[in-house]
């Protein structure tokens, strides 16, 4: 039997910012691989790839899976003060046909704008 629930059931949430991590919440119907990309946006269009990291998923029942992803830092801190965005990754593994097509539409990325300047 498939699923008549879309793909991204919540989400993506900013949940944490910190100077040496972003971590965003995002939960699926289905389990898939995520990653979080953080970069620069603060020239008005994206800029370096300032860090990334992978997410922990956990499954709370059989269509929820919530995944917490942290992008950590390549180097000592984000900048404080400049405007960020991320991108959340998904793997196309789990994904049917139609879905495929769907997302590869998208990217696979969902774009957000980290508004919030990162405080120490």
């Amino acid at each position: 039997m498939t699923s008549s629930l879309p793909f991204l059931l919540s989400g993506p949430i900013v949940r944490r910012s910190e100077p040496s991590g972003i971590s965003i919440w995002v939960a699926t119907s289905k389990p898939v691989e995520v990653r979080a990309v953080v970069y620069d946006l603060s020239e008005g269009r994206r800029g370096d790839r300032l860090g990334s990291g992978a997410a922990e998923r956990v499954q709370l029942g059989a269509n929820l899976f919530v995944y917490l992803a942290t992008a950590t830092t390549r180097g000592a801190s984000f900048p404080e003060g400049r405007l960020l965005g991320y991108d959340l990754e998904f793997a196309r593994g789990a994904l049917d046909p139609a879905e495929q097509r769907i997302w590869s539409k998208r990217q696979l990325h969902i774009r957000k704008i980290l508004a919030k300047a990162l405080r120490r």
